[in-house]
C-alpha cells in the first residue's frame, strides 16, 4: 500500500473552498480564546500550516503589524496567495525548518488544525521555540481522534463513526496505509482505547523541554452543516481514487445528522 500526502495534491488544494466553513468555524473559536489579548497591532504573527489561508483571513481581521504564512505544500501556499494577495509574507517551509527564516523575533505562532500532522514533534517544538521571542506565544488546537478527550457527546460520537465508515470504505476501494491508519484511529476513539494520540497531561509535560509552558487551555463544542462533511470526504477521496462514481456512492451511503458536532481543545503556550 502506498503512502500519500493529499495536501500536496493540487486538485485537493483547489477544492478546499468547499470546506472553508468548517475551518473558519474552528479558527474563529480558537481566536476567541486569545485574540483580544495577543493579536495586537504591534505583533509579528506566523500562521503555521495555514493551508489555503482560511485561518489567515480570520487573523487579518485583528490587523497584526506583520503576518507570515508558513506552509509546506506549494499548491496550498499558491492558493492562499491568490486569495489573500500582497501585504503578507509567504514562506514555503516545513514546521521543522521554519526557524531558519526568523531570528527569534516572532510574538505569536498560530497553528490551526495542523498540529496532528507534524511528523517529527521534537524537531517541530524545537523550531517553534527558536522562532519565538521570549514571552512569545504558540497557539494550536487538536480534535478527536488525534486528541483524547475525557468525554464526548453522543452527537460527537456519531460524527466520528461516520468518518470511520467513510475512510474504511475508501480504503477498501483504494487500499492505502494512510486510510487504514485513519479508520483504525477513529475506531479506537469510539472504543476509548486510544494510545497513540495526544492528551492534555502529555503535552503539558513535553513542551517545557523546549522552554514553553501552558498559559491557557479550553475545550470547545462546535458544529457545522453535514453538507460540509460530505465536501471534506469528496476533497480527500479524490486524492486516493479516480473512480468518482464509486466515491459518490460511498459518500451517499453514509447517514449523517443535519449538523456535524465536534470538540476541539485549544492550547495557548508561552515561551519562558
Amino acid at each position: 500500500m502506498a503512502t500519500q500526502n493529499p495536501f500536496e495534491n493540487k486538485s485537493t488544494s483547489d477544492s478546499y473552498q468547499s470546506t472553508d466553513l468548517v475551518y473558519s468555524t474552528s479558527a474563529k473559536a480558537i481566536l476567541n480564546v486569545f485574540a483580544p489579548d495577543l493579536l495586537q497591532t504591534h505583533a509579528q504573527v506566523v500562521d503555521l500550516g495555514a493551508g489555503t489561508g482560511v485561518s489567515t483571513a480570520e487573523i487579518l481581521k485583528y490587523k497584526p503589524a506583520k503576518l507570515t504564512i508558513v506552509e509546506p505544500s506549494m499548491a496550498m501556499l499558491e492558493n492562499a496567495a491568490s486569495v489573500l494577495g500582497p501585504g503578507i509574507e509567504y514562506i514555503h517551509s516545513s514546521a521543522e525548518k521554519m526557524f531558519e527564516h526568523f531570528d527569534s523575533n516572532v510574538d505569536l505562532i498560530y497553528a490551526c488544525n495542523c498540529f496532528h500532522l507534524f511528523q517529527d514533534l521534537a524537531s517541530v517544538l524545537a523550531s517553534i521555540s527558536c522562532t519565538l521571542k521570549p514571552k512569545g506565544f504558540f497557539v494550536f488546537n487538536l480534535t478527536s481522534p488525534a486528541f483524547r478527550f475525557d468525554t464526548l457527546t453522543e452527537t460527537q460520537k456519531l460524527a466520528i463513526k461516520a468518518n470511520r465508515d467513510f475512510y474504511s470504505a475508501l480504503n477498501q476501494l483504494s487500499p492505502n496505509d494512510v486510510l487504514a491508519y485513519t479508520s483504525d484511529l477513529l475506531q479506537k476513539a469510539l472504543d476509548g482505547t486510544q494510545t497513540q494520540v495526544y492528551f492534555k497531561d502529555q503535552l503539558e509535560q513535553i513542551f517545557p523541554s523546549v522552554g514553553i509552558n501552558l498559559s491557557n487551555y479550553q475545550e470547545q463544542d462546535l458544529e457545522y452543516p453535514s453538507v460540509i462533511q460530505k465536501n471534506i470526504w469528496r476533497m480527500m477521496g479524490q486524492s486516493f481514487t479516480q473512480d468518482q462514481e464509486a466515491l459518490s456512492k460511498i459518500i451517499e451511503a453514509i447517514e449523517l445528522p443535519s449538523n456535524i458536532a465536534f470538540k476541539q481543545a485549544v492550547f495557548v503556550m508561552q515561551k519562558v
